[in-house]
C-alpha cells in the first residue's frame, strides 16, 4: 500500500466532499518580471501589463493600486508605458488593444495625489494626433526632481506617454501650475544631488550630464562608465547610482568620477531601472526587483507579488518542495507552499524544465541549453556541468542514475551524481528531427525500468539504459505513465490512450476523455486532458486507470494546463501553466488540494461498493485480531494497517481476490497501544475500519 493513499483515509471516517472539490492556490512562486518603478514619498510604485503596485514599507511588503487584468477579462491586459512618482503625486499611462484595425488602442491615464491610496482615471481613444495635456499636470513626464521649490521633469518623447509635450527638459518655478522647456534634448530621466542636476541626455556621445545652473547649461559626465548605454539614474544624500546593461555604477563627487558596484546577489546585471527610499537602493532588470541597503554592495531578490509564475515542473524532497517558473528559476518552499523562496544563485538560465532529486542532490535542466545544474543545499547555490547537445527537455533518476533527455542528441546517463555523463542511446533510433529517437521529451520509471518518450515513439530499457528497445506502433504517441506491469500511453494527435497491464505484451484502448498527460504517485494516477482543447479538465484514479473522475473544481474556466504534480503531507500539488492567450497570468502558479478530499471523491464517484461487512474481531485487541469483509465482485485488492500518523505498519495482502468471504488474521502484538486502521482498496474503491489495540 503506497504512503500516498495511506495518508488521506482520515476523510473517509466524516462527511463526503463536494463534488465541485477544492483547490486553493499557494502563495506563489512569483514571476520574476520586468518592471516600470517610481519612489515618492515614502512610497515605492512598481508596474508592468500586470498592474501597478505599492509598497509603504521599503518593499518588505505590498498592495495593489492599480489591477489591470481578471479573470473575466474578454480582450488583451492593459500594457503600461510611464510611471512617474513625485512627492504624493503619481501618474501612470497606459494603453489596452481591443483589436479593432481602424482604432486598435484604447489610452488609459491614472493620476493619483495621495501616493496612490485613490485614482483618478480619464479613458481616451486615439484619433491620429496628440491630445494636447494641461499644462498644470504631471502627464508626460518620466521623472521628476526638485531643488529650493524649483521643479524639473524630464521626458524623452517614448510612447504615447509625453501626449503633446516636447522630448527635453522642463521647469516650474510655481508648483507644476506651469512648465516651460529648458532642454530641447530627449531626456529619459533626472535626479538632483544638493544643488546639482544630473539627467540622462540621449547625446550622440554621451549619456549623463550635469547642471550648476538650474539647467541653463550642460556638461557630460560619465568618466568611468564602461558600458554601452545608462538606462536609469538615482541619487541619494551623498552618492549618485546609475544603471547599465552591465551592472550599477556609483559616484560620490556628484558625477566627476564613477566605480563599478560589487553588485552580489543580482540575478542579472541588465539593469533598467533604480529608485531610492531613504537608504534603500531598488533595482529592476530582467530577472525581477532587487534590494540593497548596503550602496549597491549586496543585493537580496524581492517578491511584490505582481503575478504568480507560470509553474512547468513541481518535485517534493524530504519536507521540501521544489517548482520551476517559466523563464523564472527555481524556487523551494519550506512550509507545503505556503511561502516560496527564488533559489537561483549560481543558475545562468533560468528557463528551468526539468527537475530530479537524488542522494540529498537536486538537479535542474534548461530547454535553453546543453547546461545541467546541481545543488547540494535545496537549492540555495548552484554549479554546473555541460552536455553536448542543444538543450535538455527532462530529467529523472532510477535509483541513484540519472538520465536526461536531450534535444536531437538522445539520451544521457550519468552514475556519480551527474559530474560525468555519457550517451545512452543503444537501440534508440538516430533521428535528429522531431521526429526522431534522439529527441527525447521525458521519461517514466517503475522497479528497475524506464521507458523513454521521444519524437520515434516509447523506448523501453530494463537494463538502467544500457539497451533500449522500441514499443511498436508508438510513432503517435507522446506520453507515458507506468506502474509496476501497467502502462498507459496517450497520443498528441487523435486523443485517445492505451493501455497494457501485462508489461506490455497486451495493449487495449481506453475511453479516456482526451487525457494527454499522466502521473503515477504510487497506484494513484492524476491526468489531464490535451492543453490544446479550449477548456482544460483534470482527472484522477484509484484503481491504474480503470475508471477516472473529473477533479478539475474551483480550476476551471482559467484556460490553463495543470500538471505535474506532486504530494507532500497532506497535500496533492499541481503545477499550473497559462495556455489562454485572453487571461495570460490569472491561476497559473502552484495549487494544492488535501489528499483525503480526492480520495473521499474518487470513492463516492464509482460504481457500486464492492465490499460488505467488513469488521474485526476482537475490537479493542490486544495481541491478535481477525478481519473480514465480503467481496461482492473479483478484482485486485490491497489490505493495509496504519498509525494515527498516517504510516503503514503491515500489509496483509496484495493480489486478486474473488467473490466470497474473506478472513486475515493480524498480529499487533509488535505494535503500541493506540488506535490504528484497517485499510481495504479494491477495484478503485476504499473501505477504512477503525481498531484499537489495548494493554
Amino acid at each position: 500500500m503506497n504512503r500516498f493513499f495511506v495518508l488521506l483515509f482520515f476523510a473517509l471516517l466524516s462527511a463526503v466532499p463536494s463534488a465541485e472539490g477544492q483547490w486553493e492556490q499557494t502563495n506563489g512562486p512569483y514571476a520574476s518580471d520586468t518592471y516600470l518603478m517610481a519612489a515618492g514619498n515614502g512610497s515605492l510604485f512598481l508596474g508592468n501589463w500586470y498592474g501597478v503596485l505599492r509598497s509603504t514599507d521599503e518593499g518588505n511588503s505590498w498592495q495593489t493600486s492599480i489591477p489591470f487584468a481578471t479573470q473575466d477579462e474578454t480582450i488583451n491586459p492593459t500594457s503600461l508605458d510611464q510611471l512617474c512618482a513625485f512627492g504624493q503625486f503619481v501618474e501612470v499611462f497606459g494603453s489596452e488593444q481591443i483589436g479593432d484595425p481602424h482604432n486598435p488602442y484604447e489610452y488609459f491615464f491614472w493620476q493619483s495625489s495621495d501616493s496612490g491610496s485613490t485614482w483618478n482615471t480619464q479613458e481616451f481613444g486615439y484619433d491620429g494626433g496628440w491630445n494636447v495635456i494641461n499644462d498644470t499636470s504631471f502627464r508626460g513626464f518620466q521623472s521628476i526632481t526638485s531643488i529650493s521649490g524649483v521643479l524639473y521633469a524630464a521626458t524623452s518623447g517614448i510612447g504615447w506617454g509625453f501626449q503633446g509635450r516636447s522630448s527635453g527638459i522642463y521647469k516650474s518655478t510655481d508648483s507644476a501650475k506651469s512648465w516651460r522647456i529648458i532642454l530641447s534634448t530627449p531626456a529619459s530621466s533626472i535626479t538632483s544631488l544638493g544643488t546639482v542636476l544630473v539627467a540622462l541626455l540621449q547625446d550622440t556621445n554621451h549619456t549623463i550630464f550635469r547642471s550648476f545652473d538650474g539647467g541653463q547649461s550642460w556638461i557630460p559626465s560619465d568618466s568611468g562608465i564602461i558600458a554601452s548605454s545608462v538606462t536609469s539614474i538615482a541619487a541619494s544624500d551623498s552618492a549618485l547610482f546609475v544603471g547599465t546593461p552591465v551592472g550599477i555604477f556609483y559616484s560620490t563627487d556628484t558625477g566627476v568620477t564613477w566605480f563599478r558596484a560589487q553588485d552580489f546577489g543580482l540575478a542579472n546585471l541588465n539593469i533598467q531601472q533604480l529608485a531610492i527610499i531613504n537608504t534603500s537602493l531598488f533595482a529592476t532588470g530582467t530577472r525581477g526587483l532587487f534590494k540593497s541597503v548596503d550602496g549597491a554592495k549586496t543585493w537580496v531578490q524581492i517578491n511584490p507579488s505582481v503575478r504568480f509564475s507560470s509553474v512547468g515542473s513541481i518535485i517534493a524532497a524530504g519536507n521540501v518542495i521544489f517548482a520551476t517558473g517559466a523563464n523564472d528559476g527555481v524556487f523551494v518552499s519550506f512550509d507545503t507552499g505556503n511561502h516560496w523562496l527564488p533559489h537561483n544563485f549560481g543558475l545562468s538560465q533560468w528557463n528551468i524544465t526539468g527537475l530530479a532529486f537524488v542522494n540529498n542532490m537536486l538537479f535542474a535542466t534548461s530547454r535553453d541549453s546543453g547546461i545541467i545544474f546541481r545543488s547540494g543545499d535545496s537549492g540555495a547555490t548552484w554549479q554546473r556541468e555541460m552536455l553536448n547537445c542543444y538543450g535538455i527537455n527532462g530529467i529523472t533518476s532510477l535509483g541513484d542514475t540519472l538520465f536526461a533527455g536531450t534535444e536531437y542528441s538522445g539520451v544521457f546517463m550519468s552514475t556519480n551524481l551527474g559530474l560525468n555523463w555519457s550517451p545512452s542511446n543503444n537501440g534508440i533510433d538516430s533521428g535528429y528531427d522531431r521526429s526522431g529517437g534522439f529527441y527525447v521529451y521525458d521519461f517514466a520509471t517503475s522497479g528497475s525500468n524506464i521507458w523513454a518518450e521521444t519524437g520515434g515513439g516509447i523506448y523501453y530499457s530494463s537494463d538502467e539504459g544500457g539497451s533500449w528497445s522500441n514499443i511498436p506502433n508508438t510513432e503517435e504517441f507522446s506520453h507515458v505513465a507506468v506502474l509496476d506491469s501497467t502502462i498507459l500511453i496517450s497520443t498528441e494527435g487523435p486523443d485517445y490512450t492505451i493501455r497494457s497491464t501485462d508489461n506490455g505484451t497486451h495493449w487495449t484502448t481506453l475511453d479516456s476523455m482526451g487525457m494527454f498527460y499522466f502521473h503515477f504517485f504510487g497506484s494513484d494516477l492524476f491526468a489531464e486532458n490535451n492543453p490544446f482543447d479550449k477548456d482544460f479538465y483534470t482527472f484522477l484514479s484509484i484503481d491504474s486507470g480503470s475508471h477516472f473522475i473529473e477533479i478539475t473544481g474551483n480550476l476551471y474556466g482559467y484556460g490553463n494546463m495543470v500538471g505535474p504534480f506532486d504530494t507532500l503531507g497532506p497535500y496533492v500539488f499541481a503545477a499550473v501553466t497559462t495556455v489562454s492567450n485572453l487571461v495570460p497570468y490569472i491561476g497559473q502558479g502552484v495549487w494544492r488540494r488535501p489528499i483525503s478530499n480526492l480520495i473521499a471523491l474518487a470513492k463516492v464517484s464509482g460504481s457500486d461498493i464492492n465490499l460488505e461487512r467488513l469488521s474485526s474481531f476482537p475490537n479493542p485487541f490486544s495481541t491478535y485480531t481477525q478481519i473480514s469483509f465480503t467481496a461482492t465482485e473479483s478484482g485486485y485488492a490491497e489490505i493495509s494497517i496504519v498509525n494515527s500518523l498516517g504510516a503503514e505498519v503491515a500489509s496483509l495482502y496484495t493480489g486478486e481476490l474473488s467473490v466470497e468471504n474473506h478472513s486475515f488474521a493480524f498480529d499487533g502484538s509488535d505494535l503500541a497501544p493506540g488506535n490504528y486502521w484497517c485499510v481495504v482498496r479494491m477495484n478503485g474503491h476504499v473501505e477504512t475500519l477503525p481498531m484499537t489495540i489495548l494493554r
